[in-house]
């Protein structure tokens, strides 16, 4: 009888092993897959550098040919409808750039003029978390002001932290904050005025 119950005994320690083994080697591996995708993202590279590096160096105003020689690469045709189409570059699985070109006719010269707005998609680790949020009042308050805030005031305002350019048009830029509690704060400025002209976030 003690035989039988050392046996089952024994069977059942085996199997709690094999799962504390089995569970300890599934997260490290997970940790390690989780690592290296991080590492693809930060060390994500073309010809005109990293993901913010490109962006910056790309001009809304260029051709496609142009941006493709600016990246280094052909972009990919990624979607289209009757006016717009979506090209994009792909530096790692989480991290592209995107150049939307938009198409338009004037129906009384029969002019057909297009407006590209570049983009950016990036693993939100790829960018500071220190802003500081605590004044997002006293922002509003001076974008409903007639004076508005210029771009240098809003950082200012955010605890002088430059904030990370996320998209390009032809006439203005899009930058966003992010702070070490999960807040983000996102503002376009008119390229001429330096002015914000919108903002949104999380705080």
């Amino acid at each position: 009888m003690s035989k039988k119950f050392d046996k089952k005994t024994l069977v059942i320690i085996v199997v709690v092993i094999a799962l504390i083994v089995l569970g300890v080697g599934g997260f490290a591996f997970w940790n390690l897959r989780k690592r290296q995708d991080d590492q693809n993202s930060l060390g994500a590279t073309a010809k005109c550098g990293d993901v913010f590096q490109c962006i910056d160096k790309l001009d809304p105003n260029s051709s496609l040919e142009e941006m493709n020689k600016t990246v280094g690469s052909e972009a990919e045709l990624a979607t289209e409808d009757e006016k717009s189409k979506i090209y994009k570059w792909t530096l790692a699985d989480d991290t592209t750039i995107e150049a939307r070109i938009e198409t338009y006719k004037n129906e009384s010269t029969g002019e057909t003029k297009s407006f590209t707005t570049l983009s950016i998609n990036y693993p939100e680790n790829l960018a500071r978390h220190d802003a500081d949020f605590s004044r997002w009042d006293e922002i509003q308050s001076k974008m409903n002001q007639e004076e508005g805030i210029t771009y240098d005031e809003f950082i200012e305002m955010v605890g002088g932290i430059d904030g990370t350019i996320s998209e390009k048009a032809q006439d203005s830029k899009k930058y966003q904050w992010f702070d070490n509690d999960g807040g983000y704060l996102s503002a376009s400025f008119d390229d001429q005025t330096t002015k914000c002209t919108f903002a949104t976030g999380r705080i």
